[in-house]
């Protein structure tokens, strides 16, 4: 199976060799021809150049002639007869070659003409020569029209066109090596993320955690990097999130077990302080007596809302939304809370949007959401401050936030508000902020907060659409708590 690597590359790497070799072979054809047709020429112009009076009649000049561009050369009679000049034959040939021009030139006849002849391929015996002829004056041969042979061997003619289409192929193969290097320079190069990618890919199955990839490039494998670290990283949230939430389903049944084994002893004391209470009353009995009962009872009221905020772990629910107006929410616990928060010397500022829409939510359950925040706004300003409550309207959701002027969140702790059983306060039970954020999560909203410059600010959002699980059983830990009941709800 090819890699991704051979896919990218092979195929432009072997267009590219194959459009080189073509190119180079069709110019080393065309150099070898032209090749010839320069060694031609130089024949056709040389033979001309000898057929001037007392050059092709002289066998020395022949023979220097030949030394130098390595043809043979011959003067023959209009009847095809080598020439003889002082018992020597006018000819470079051999007498095997001479004897092989003449059987030639007996069958096909030299024409009479004043221009050079073309050069034609001339087989002698075993041998094959490229030849061309021309007349000559010979005043010592008035018998009748002569002619200078000028012959070259096809062989060396072949040779010379080799030759000079050797750098053309040598040029053609050092380019196909070139770019053979490259295209597995490129692949490696495209490959490489790639790789990294399934490798990591391979360990994250495995359970194997990594860091994230170095993004080097900003094409579309740095893209990648950038969408496999995005990926990465949701992975890690989800993990997290589910590991939360295994230990949460965990605490949830212990919980449960728990809360419900404690609840029906507690009612049964509930009942005997109640019961206490009204027979002191009737007896007349006041002092120490009557103020243990009543603090045993409200222990028992506190501890039962600590029961309660156990149970939602553990317990489904259903949300009953219909379209309200947050406003009202907001302004219905502020009302409620009113002599409280002046009590504990908290005013309260309303900066509530008229203009806010309707949204689908269960107002109930959202008066318990507003309850626990300005309960928790008031506890973190002991020594009195200011309570914020702000509403507005966002494209797809409405908001709400609530500002105190308290003591803040650490930030070591900051990471840890909505864990449940987690608290700083002394008797809290570390429920009311993750119930709150568990409520506005099952109306598909969310739950925030944010420092400020003095205090903190928590913010919610409810989308003003409901979402498709709003009305469906949510097995999201939401008590079927009474809100506003005057209890405290804060962690």
């Amino acid at each position: 199976m090819l890699g991704i690597r051979a896919k990218i590359v092979l195929p432009f790497t072997l267009l590219f060799l194959a459009v080189l070799l073509v190119v180079a072979a069709l110019a080393a054809r065309a150099t070898a021809r032209a090749e010839e047709a320069r060694i031609q020429k130089q024949m056709t112009d040389l033979a001309g150049v000898l057929s001037q009076p007392g050059l092709a009649s002289n066998p020395d000049v022949l023979r220097k002639v030949k030394a130098l561009i390595g043809a043979e050369l011959a003067t023959v009679d209009s009847q095809g007869a080598i020439l003889i000049r002082g018992g020597i034959p006018v000819t470079t040939l051999d007498a095997d070659g001479a004897q092989a021009l003449a059987e030639h030139l007996a069958k096909e006849r030299p024409t009479a003409g004043a221009d050079v002849h073309p050069p034609r391929a001339v087989p002698l015996r075993e041998r094959l020569f490229v030849a061309t002829f021309a007349p000559i004056e010979a005043p010592q041969w008035p018998e009748g029209q002569t002619f200078l042979y000028l012959l070259k061997p096809e062989a060396e003619i072949e040779e010379a066109s080799h030759r000079a289409s050797h750098p053309i192929l040598l040029a053609a193969a050092c380019g196909a090596v070139a770019v053979a290097v490259l295209g597995y320079l490129v692949g490696h190069a495209l490959a490489r993320p790639v790789q990294s990618l399934a490798a990591q890919a391979r360990r994250l199955a495995a359970g194997d955690a990594q860091a994230p990839l170095a993004v080097r490039t900003r094409d579309e494998i740095g893209e990648l990097a950038k969408a496999f670290n995005a990926l990465l990283d949701s992975l890690r949230q989800a993990e997290t999130r589910l590991v939360a939430s295994e230990r949460l389903a965990a605490v949830g049944q212990v919980a449960a077990g728990i809360a419900h084994e404690v609840r029906n002893p507690l009612s049964g004391i509930k009942m005997s302080a109640q019961v206490l209470k009204r027979r002191l009353r009737e007896l007349g009995a006041a002092g120490g007596a009557g103020e243990s009962v009543d603090v045993m009872l409200a222990e028992i009221a506190r501890l039962e809302v600590i029961i309660e905020d156990l149970l939602t772990f553990a317990r489904p629910t259903q949300l009953k939304p219909e379209r309200a107006n947050l406003n009202t929410v907001v302004n219905e616990v502020l009302d409620f809370m009113a002599r409280q928060l002046e009590h504990a010397g908290v005013a309260v500022r309303r900066e509530l949007d008229a203009a806010l829409p309707d949204a689908p939510f269960d107002p109930q359950r959202i008066r318990q959401v507003v309850l626990n925040l300005v309960l928790n706004a008031a506890e973190a300003m002991p020594n009195g401050g200011t309570l914020t409550a702000r509403t507005r309207a966002m494209p797809h959701a409405v908001v709400a936030e609530l500002d105190d002027t308290g003591h803040g969140i650490p930030p070591e702790t900051a990471d840890k508000v909505f864990e449940p059983f987690f608290t700083t306060k002394r008797g809290g039970s570390g429920l009311g902020l993750g119930v709150s954020r568990t409520l506005i999560e099952a109306h598909g909203g969310t739950l925030t907060f944010e420092p400020l410059g003095k205090g903190t600010r928590f913010v919610f959002r409810i989308p003003r659409e409901a979402p498709a699980s709003a009305s469906s059983n949510l097995e999201s830990g939401i008590g079927n708590r009474e809100s506003c009941d005057g209890q405290d709800r804060g962690d």
